[in-house]
Formats: C-alpha cells, sequence, structure tokens
C-alpha cells in the first residue's frame, strides 16, 4: 500500500487548471482578543463550497514572520482545489513555545467552528507549514493534545506537509545545541523538549495524518532528523515520505511553493492528490506531464 501510495504522488497526472479568481478576507481574529497575533487570512475561489482547508503556518525562528508572506501559496492551493487558510501565532520571547502552538491550534479550532461560511469544508483540514512553522505542523499532526485543547481531533488532520525543518527531535537537536534561536525557543527543560518534540508526540493507536517532509540543502543532520521521524510515523501505522530538494536553499523553498515549475511545488501536488484520491492539476495552463522528483 506504501509503495503503491507513493508511486502515486511521484507519477501523478498533470491536468491544466485556470486562473483562479480569489476573494480574501484578512486579518480575522481567531482568539479571544482580536490582536493581529491571534488573526488569520483566507483566500477562498469565488462561490467556495464545502472544500478542503489548506492551513499554511509560516516561519520565522518561532520570534518572527507573518502570515501575510504566502507568495504564490494561495494561488497554487485554489488550484489545487483548496480553500486556502494563513495564520499568525504570538512569537517568542513574549510566550513560550507551548502558548505559540496553543496558538496555532486555536487558529484551527476556530475554523472547524467557522470556516463554512467562508466555503470550507471543516472536517478535511490539510496543514503546511516551513521551519518553525513546520515545527508547528510536525507536532500538531504527531500527538493530540494542542487540538483537542482548540476541539479538535487529529483524524480531522487529512494531511501534513513539513518544510525544511530539525525540529522533528527536540530533546536530540537540544543535546549541547548553543544555537540562540533554539535555545530561546525551546528553553532548557528536557521535559518541555519532550512535550513539544513531534518524535516524541507519535502514539500507536492515532490517526497520524499522512506526512511529506521535504528537506533542502542536501544531506545533514534535516535530513537523518527527517527519515528517524518517518521511520517512526511508520512504525506507528502511519505514512510518511521524504523528498530531498538539494536546489533549494531553506529560504527559496519556501518562497517557490506554489510556483508551477517549481518541482517541490508539483511533488506536493502529487502528494494532496494522492491523499485525496484525485488527479493534481497544474498551474498557469501548464499541462504537460512533470517527471518524478
Amino acid at each position: 500500500m506504501l509503495a503503491m501510495w507513493s508511486a502515486w504522488i511521484l507519477m501523478g497526472a498533470w491536468v491544466a487548471a485556470p486562473a483562479p479568481e480569489i476573494v480574501r478576507t484578512l486579518d480575522v481574529p481567531y482568539g479571544d482578543r482580536p490582536v493581529r497575533l491571534r488573526s488569520l487570512d483566507l483566500y477562498a475561489p469565488s462561490g467556495a463550497k464545502n472544500l478542503p482547508i489548506m492551513v499554511y503556518i509560516h516561519g520565522g525562528g518561532w520570534r518572527a514572520g507573518d502570515k501575510r508572506a504566502v507568495a504564490e501559496k494561495p494561488e497554487f492551493s485554489i488550484r489545487q482545489g483548496f480553500l486556502f487558510v494563513s495564520l499568525n501565532y504570538r512569537l517568542v520571547p513574549a510566550v513560550d513555545i507551548r502558548t505559540q502552538l496553543q496558538d496555532s491550534a486555536d487558529g484551527i479550532g476556530w475554523l472547524k467552528k467557522n470556516v463554512a461560511q467562508y466555503g470550507g469544508d471543516p472536517a478535511q483540514i490539510h496543514l503546511v507549514g516551513h521551519s518553525a512553522g513546520a515545527h508547528h505542523v510536525a507536532v500538531l499532526a504527531s500527538q493530540p493534545s494542542f487540538l483537542q485543547k482548540a476541539g479538535v481531533e487529529l483524524a480531522q488532520l487529512k494531511s501534513a506537509v513539513v518544510l525544511d525543518t530539525q525540529a522533528l527531535d527536540v530533546p536530540t537537536l537540544m543535546q549541547g545545541n548553543s544555537n540562540p534561536i533554539y535555545q530561546q525557543a525551546f528553553g532548557t527543560d528536557p521535559a518541555i523538549w519532550k512535550q513539544i518534540s513531534p518524535r516524541h508526540g507519535l502514539q500507536q493507536g492515532q490517526m497520524h495524518p499522512p506526512f511529506l517532509i521535504v528537506v533542502a540543502d542536501g544531506r545533514g543532520p534535516k535530513l537523518k532528523q527527517a527519515e528517524a521521524f518517518a521511520e517512526a510515523v511508520r512504525k506507528f501505522g502511519g505514512r510518511a515520505e521524504i523528498l530531498e530538494a538539494p536546489e533549494h536553499t531553506h529560504a527559496s523553498l519556501n518562497r517557490s511553493l506554489g510556483a508551477p515549475r517549481d518541482k517541490v511545488t508539483q511533488a506536493v501536488a502529487r502528494f494532496l492528490a494522492a491523499v485525496r484520491g484525485e488527479s493534481p492539476r497544474s498551474g498557469k495552463g501548464d499541462s504537460r506531464a512533470p517527471a518524478g522528483v
């Protein structure tokens, strides 16, 4: 089954799609206080109804970044048949890492209750995140506690695209690590490291969504963490694929996601189509079938 699923990702058909007309609803608060760092933006095609939701969580070292920096992601997601959402969360050191992760979960909880009025299907939630946002995605998709507090069940997550993070096994990452970005985000308590570590959140019997883990910059610690995490997902009965993207830097991987001729974008389209049991759709009229990545 896993081999067939992987082959579908690499060899899926490529069907042309016209440029979408997008309805933007910006700075919608999802928390009890209308602050921009607890708000989200929705991008929907005109006339949207019961569309699956693609939720994007931005990076920025857990201490920076903004939901408005989405480049071509909304257009790409809508061409693939999704309603696209980009959310903000409060940043460290103003809040701790667990509060920050709960912000992202709360944004998803708000979507469960309210997205239908914007044309989305709250039973079909897909996640994509880059860097620190990839850590958020991996945590939320690997353990249920943050989502459950927001009123969302793990089974409602249908896929998770993890774009270039080293924070899949936080205790291993933090052993002897003097990088101030990680130190500020994760602190010094090993008990907390495990609580916010995707690898340590995986559990037997949980409905983990399929993962696509993308690694930029060639081989190294990120790839080792990705391989270990994917192996653990499979051990617990889930599905996980790794895509190496040596042609990209950490930053260019995120900037390019959504560009029609980008290989990672094409692979993500095939992954999403495989998860949904559909054929991927190309962008800007390119109907050629791209080679597998």
